[in-house]
């Protein structure tokens, strides 16, 4: 009998000690090393689908090339991605991306806060056979400052050529209204938009001679002057992709029938655009 209980003793042992081993040999997770970055963006406005550039700068380098996620996540969970590699040593970037396209806007009121963008990660890079991989033994997760931007329902796109382009939307499609962009002296229509649509937009060329432009709008309604404010705003974007948004007032009882009225000034000089709302 003793015999008996001593060989279940030592099979019991045996056991406890095989499953201490395996246990022992068991895979143990790295830690990870938490970064948070800066992310900063050309525009904080914008239209379904449109892109955008974007810099960033993290607190440290890293001893590898590395590539850095950024992602824009829009209130219905539609996501958009861009990478961006950086060299070993690099704490910035830039980048580009397009904003996630919705076909849920609509009427003239802005959708607030619908996007948010930031960085999502980061991962470092080995060579291997002259190619770039993800790195075994990457412990970094990057994260970033949240980015809300907001969407119009329609905003003018860059032309490219040096061009300065420009699109208007107001409050009230019953009634129509036209641009004009007149030399300061008034000797010729250099731009004019009538499309009969609930917008106008158009183009400032800059083929057409440095100077002072005036910009007019002409009110086409059945009622002379009008009889309540229209509340409109008038976008921009530069050559280089700059975009801006004016908000203003066409006050009740402004002329109507086509009268013009001055609204604006444009300082063309070659590529460079100054514009003002009077």
């Amino acid at each position: 009998m003793k015999i008996l209980k001593i060989s279940v003793l030592i099979a019991f042992l045996g056991i406890f000690s095989s499953c201490t081993d395996e246990f022992d040999g068991g895979v143990i997770l790295q830690e990870t090393t938490d970064v948070t970055g800066t992310l900063v963006l050309l525009e904080d406005h914008f239209g379904s689908g449109q892109s955008t550039t974007f810099s960033f700068t993290l607190p440290q380098s890293f001893s590898k090339k590395a590539i850095v996620t950024v992602e824009a996540l829009s209130a219905e969970f539609v996501r958009t991605l861009s990478t961006v590699e950086i060299d070993a040593g690099a704490t910035t970037g830039n980048g580009a991306i397009t904003m996630p396209e919705t076909t849920n806007l609509g009427g003239y009121n802005l959708t607030l806060d619908f996007v948010d963008v930031k960085i999502i990660g980061i991962t470092l890079l080995d060579e291997v056979e002259a190619e770039l991989v993800p790195s075994l033994d990457d412990t970094y997760t990057l994260t970033s400052n949240e980015v809300s931007v907001s969407y119009y329902n329609l905003l003018p796109n860059k032309s490219g050529s040096g061009n300065f382009s420009y699109l208007l939307d107001w409050d009230d499609v019953s009634i129509d209204i036209d641009l004009e962009a007149i030399d300061a002296a008034f000797t010729k229509i250099f731009e004019s938009s009538g499309s009969g649509s609930r917008y106008e937009s158009d183009f400032f060329d800059n083929a057409h001679p440095d100077g002072d432009y005036d910009f007019y709008f002409r009110i086409w309604d059945g009622s002379d002057p009008t009889i309540k404010d229209i509340a409109y705003r008038f976008f921009t974007v530069q050559p280089d992709g700059t975009r801006r948004v004016y908000e203003g007032v066409i006050p009740a009882g402004s002329p109507t029938g086509g009268a013009r009225i001055d609204f604006a000034t444009l300082t063309a000089s070659g590529d460079d655009y100054t514009f003002v709302i009077d």
